[in-house]
Order: C-alpha cells, then sequence, then structure tokens
C-alpha cells in the first residue's frame, strides 16, 4: 500500500506520519500544522467578530438614538462571539490532544456543489465519510480508486492523511 505523492504533497505528511496514522495516531509534527490551521481559523472568527460588533454598535446605536446602548450591544456581541470561539478552539484543542486518528477505506467519489455566487464546494468521499477538501486534493483522489484516509475530527473530519489501496487505472496497464 502506497501514499499517492501528490496526497503526500498537498496533506504534508512523511512516511513516519503515516506510519503512526496507520496506528490511529498523529505525530507531533502533525499536531502543530493542526494547531496552526486552527489558530489561522480564530483569527478570522476574531477579524468578523470585531466587523460584528462595530456592525451591532451602529445599528443598535441608530435604533435606540443612544449611542452607550449601541456600544453596550457591540460589547456583549464581542464577548459572546469569543465565548464561541473560545468553546470552539478548546473542543478542537481536546479532540487531537489525545492524537487520536480515526480511519475509513472505500472508494473514492468526488463530487462538486455549486454555492453562491460563483464558489463551488469540493468534496471527496472515501467509504462513508464525506470530507470537504481544496480543489487541489479533490484532483489528487481518484474516483473508482479504493484508499484508506486517515482524519482527525476538529469542527468536521479533516484528513491528515491517506494512502491509495488500487488503482483501476494502473491495473489496465
Amino acid at each position: 500500500m502506497q501514499p499517492n505523492i501528490d496526497l503526500r504533497e498537498i496533506l504534508h505528511f512523511t512516511d513516519a506520519d503515516l506510519a503512526l496514522n496507520r496506528q490511529g495516531q498523529l505525530t507531533p509534527t502533525q499536531i502543530e500544522f493542526l494547531r496552526k490551521s486552527i489558530r489561522g481559523q480564530e483569527l478570522g472568527c476574531f477579524v468578523f467578530s470585531l466587523v460584528f460588533s462595530g456592525f451591532a454598535i451602529l445599528i443598535v446605536g441608530q435604533a435606540t438614538h443612544n449611542l452607550m446602548v449601541g456600544v453596550a450591544g457591540g460589547i456583549i456581541a464581542l464577548a459572546l462571539a469569543v465565548a464561541m470561539m473560545f468553546y470552539a478552539s478548546r473542543r478542537s484543542a481536546q479532540s487531537f490532544a489525545n492524537g487520536t486518528v480515526m480511519t475509513t477505506r472505500g472508494l473514492a467519489l468526488r463530487q462538486t456543489v455549486k454555492g453562491r455566487g460563483k464558489s463551488i464546494y469540493y468534496y471527496v468521499t472515501i467509504g462513508e465519510k464525506r470530507f470537504l477538501v481544496t480543489p487541489q486534493l479533490y484532483r489528487a483522489f481518484q474516483d473508482g480508486s479504493e484508499y484508506i484516509a486517515y482524519y482527525v475530527v476538529l469542527y468536521d473530519e479533516t484528513l491528515v492523511s491517506a494512502e491509495v489501496i488500487t488503482d483501476p487505472l494502473k491495473s489496465l496497464k
């Protein structure tokens, strides 16, 4: 069983990572990579929270014709957003702190779903699990090939490594 080279590069895993993933564990390198990705998401959420709070100040302040009430509404909105971020962050940290890696095995099925405007969502289903993936990762999987996918549960199922088991295109050659 060999991992696809593209998958290895896109998911940033090594032979050592894959060996430990097969045993149901994350490597320290993978844990740090996941922590960095979560920090980026948290930063984005915090910036959104600041913008949302600013709008809350304006809207509540104008609706009540009282700037102090608007500021209080904005502070409450910001506090709620930060509390939700903190909760989600702690939950994510707990979910991979023990380094548990889940697996699914099956044929790959790629799907795209049109979102609002020009956005397109890319999905790869392996076995019973459906993963939201980047366009680059979407292209690395081959429909009809059998894979073992190794993943952790953060906000959703996040792939950490994968390996191709059977590739119908290679068996035809």
